[in-house]
């Protein structure tokens, strides 16, 4: 069977093919199923016309199985309604799951915090204090003169960087499209926060 599964960016796509292909290694998933994992570059990619080659390969895998799995941001209902419109406006097939869990708000770097291996937790707790002291800061010439929090994107780079050399080839790990989900020294895919993202690709791929 072949599965496609469409992603917003480059460490969606490393995190969904990594994962799909341990839970084939440990029997979870069948051996059998052949993931096709590709990015749209962006959620709104798939109504636009740049979107039609997406929209045609969900179509022609009538024997397959299409997942989507986007961000959900701020407002999980409004994304999941929006896409769901598409699915019925250009007659596609597929299952949709939102980052991080399908329920809440939030983005694949929301669900990527949650797995980060325990014993680097001091990381992120350092981030966390980073941010709270950055609050507190007022910058004169600003308005609002209250700094800008870094993204979640940025506390990822952040926590990856720490725990990497600093040679160039360590340094090239960081990025989205170089990241390794199976590294156990960085994360823990069998941590809880990733049992919603099992569940859904279990589900759909049996």
């Amino acid at each position: 069977m072949k599965a496609i599964i469409l992603v917003e960016g480059d460490s969606d796509k490393n995190l969904i093919k990594q994962y799909c292909e341990k839970l084939q290694k440990d029997g979870t998933l069948s051996s059998e199923i052949d993931f096709d994992v590709q990015t749209v570059k962006g959620w709104t990619t798939l109504d636009s016309d740049g979107g039609e080659s997406f929209r045609n390969m969900l179509k022609r895998n009538k024997e397959g199985k299409n997942l989507l799995i986007f961000d959900a941001d701020q407002d999980p209902e409004t994304r999941r309604a929006e896409i769901l419109l598409w699915k019925n406006r250009y007659q596609m097939d597929f299952e949709l799951f939102l980052f991080p869990n399908n329920t809440e708000p939030g983005a694949v770097e929301t669900l990527l915090e949650r797995i980060i291996n325990p014993a680097n937790k001091c990381v992120i707790e350092c981030w966390h204090e980073y941010e709270r002291l950055l609050e507190k800061q007022i910058i004169p010439w600003k308005s609002p003169q209250q700094p800008t929090c870094p993204s979640e994107k940025s506390k990822i780079y952040g926590y990856l960087e720490a725990l990497v050399g600093t040679t160039k080839p360590e340094k090239e790990k960081i990025k989205d499209k170089n990241r390794n989900f199976t590294e156990v020294n960085h994360w823990d895919l069998e941590a809880e926060g990733i049992i919603p993202l099992r569940d859904f690709l279990v589900s759909n791929l049996q």
